[in-house]
């Protein structure tokens, strides 16, 4: 408990520091403010914690100490946030894992105090069960955020202990670095070890900052020289055959993260580093790719997503959907309102305190041009296939993805191919179908012009090989199945599944026994070959909590017979 002195003090800068909350946009401000209201709501007083949001009856460590920070940003409550602010640090500073500094979960902090400690009989020694060597990065940079901040509302004793946790976590962070070889997200990747290396890029951007940062403070050479090598070898990465793209690409969640870490990157960069030169570059294309694929009147980054929570950015929290919103006014925000009805909230607990506070640096390294392009969609220009290319990892040179993406009036198509020796997890969508859903369709609703859109979708899923060639083309998404070129002993799968929803069938007049022909608001037209007639189901588990129909198609073929779908599209 902090000491009524003290508290005098936060009293006198109060008003002085309001001035970090005071320069969010609008849509800064409602994401802000709509997080930090969920988080009051979360917030336990006798622990000094947040309970989870997504697990009821435990508290959530990451949750707490990222609400910490947009604590101290408000520092609102006659210093009420401030001193809860600090006690919330200091008990998740002193929780985390430090007793054994050759241990892999050194420097990391427990999923929630309530955890025993990693390595025993009771938990395990799993990488992201038995703790989550990204909790480093995450708690890490957020709290080197609230540092150059916030800083000046905090005691020299507390300053000490964010300081000293943070080196613990790059100390950690020289753990990590095993590798799972050259396909991280296949289903049939080794659990056992860590998978960090510089094509698994939201931590690795994180990681380096927070290396750099800490290392510079604490004047540990190790800590430097490791931080700029790994500035130099993702910006090598990204920079491969100036294809200016990170491997973990086009993701709704996690290219979110890479931005917060790019503009801390830009922001707290030691002098003598690459990191503000390379993270200005990296940040100013990446913005850019977004810009081509981001659709503004349905408020979605087209596909094909890497690693995605959801189908529709407007019904689940994104932490992209977060920054986007805090760069325009609050009638355009792409994240879930009210907070409460959106899917996969604790990226809505732990970001939304966090993003709108890194959107100025946005502002201030990308020109207003492409800015704009996130507000609005100008549906008169007829728009060219945009392609890109996609460097898989660190070890093949010749392991290339290809993306193409097409933008028209109220649609979006995105594809993406790949040759990889089995299929990536469920997250994985290498090809999808977004389109807007006419009001006409809701004759009850009630509907403004601020009221999020609705958006239907259709979309691989779950990836039903390694080798898939998924291409989009205006009003077009053309899939085949192949045989691999670069794996010889692969064998065709036994269908491929769509995940379709984002309507109600019976108010909206779809007839999904018709399956992907059926869906409304979009003439859709399917030629195959090779494949059966489709099988259309209700999935009521939910992926990622969606409830969707699953249309599926079972191949019929052999090889040399090329399985294929193509999907014509029309919105109505």
């Amino acid at each position: 408990m902090l000491g009524s002195t003290t508290l005098l003090v936060f009293g006198l800068i109060a008003a002085a520091d309001a001035a970090l909350y005071d320069s969010l946009s609008a849509g800064g401000k409602k994401v802000f403010d709509d997080a930090m209201t969920v988080n009051e709501m979360y917030y336990d007083p006798v622990e000094g914690y947040v309970y989870g949001i997504d697990v009821a009856g435990i508290h959530d460590t990451r949750a707490s100490a990222m609400w910490a920070v947009g604590l101290l940003a408000r520092n609102g409550g006659n210093g009420d946030d401030v001193e809860r602010a600090v006690r919330i640090i200091e008990s998740v500073a002193s929780q985390q894992y430090v007793d054994n500094a050759t241990a892999a979960w050194y420097g990391t902090y427990p999923h929630t105090p309530q955890d025993p400690l990693p390595g025993t009989s009771l938990l395990g020694t799993t990488p992201y069960s038995s703790y989550d060597p990204n909790w480093r990065d995450f708690i890490g940079s957020a709290w080197l955020l609230a540092l150059e901040e916030s800083g000046n509302l905090l005691s020299n004793d507390t300053v000490t202990a964010i300081e000293q946790s943070l080196y613990h976590v790059g100390k950690g962070q020289l753990l990590r670095y095993q590798g799972r070889g050259e396909y991280a997200n296949s289903v049939d990747v080794d659990t056992s070890v860590d998978n960090l290396d510089a094509a698994y890029t939201n931590p690795w951007l994180m990681g380096t900052i927070v290396m750099s940062y800490i290392g510079n403070k604490m004047n540990d050479t190790e800590l430097i020289n490791k931080a700029n090598d790994d500035a130099q070898a993702i910006y090598d990465l990204f920079t491969f055959n100036d294809f200016n793209t990170f491997s973990e690409y086009n993701c709704p969640t996690y290219t979110g993260v890479d931005i917060f870490a790019l503009a801390l990157w830009i922001r707290y960069g030691p002098e003598g580093t690459k990191l503000q030169e390379y993270g200005t570059y990296m940040l100013n294309h990446t913005i850019a790719d977004l810009a081509d694929f981001y659709h503004a009147d349905l408020r979605n980054l087209a596909g094909p997503w890497d690693r995605t929570y959801g189908f529709d950015m407007t019904r689940y929290h994104s932490i992209l959907g977060q920054l986007i919103s805090s760069l325009l006014p609050a009638e355009k925000i792409a994240v879930p309102s009210p907070i409460l009805t959106g899917l996969h909230m604790n990226d809505a607990v732990c970001f939304g305190t966090i993003m709108p506070l890194i959107a100025d640096t946005i502002h201030s390294v990308v020109g207003q041009d492409v800015i704009d392009r996130f507000a609005s969609f100008d549906s008169s220009v007829e728009r060219d296939v945009v392609y890109r290319q996609v460097r898989t990892n660190t070890e093949d040179e010749t392991a290339i993805r290809n993306v193409s993406v097409w933008l028209g009036p109220n649609v979006t198509i995105g594809g993406q191919s790949s040759d990889e020796p089995s299929p990536r997890q469920s997250s994985y969508v290498p090809g999808v179908i977004q389109w807007l859903l006419p009001s006409t369709l809701y004759p009850n609703a009630r509907i403004s012009s601020s009221t999020p859109p609705k958006v239907g979708y259709i979309a691989i899923s779950p990836p039903p090989s390694g080798t898939i060639n998924a291409t989009a083309s205006a009003n077009t998404l053309t899939i085949s199945l192949p045989l691999s070129e670069r794996w010889g002993d692969c064998t065709l799968p036994t269908s491929i599944s769509f995940a379709v929803g984002g309507f109600d069938e019976r108010t909206s007049g779809a007839d999904m026994t018709k399956g992907l022909e059926g869906v409304p608001g979009l003439n859709v037209t399917v030629e195959t070959v090779g494949l059966g007639e489709q099988a259309t189901t209700y999935d009521q588990d939910g992926d990622n909590d969606f409830y969707f129909f699953d249309v599926t198609y079972p191949v019929s073929s052999e090889w040399p017979t090329v399985p294929s779908i193509t999907i014509t599209v029309q919105p109505v």
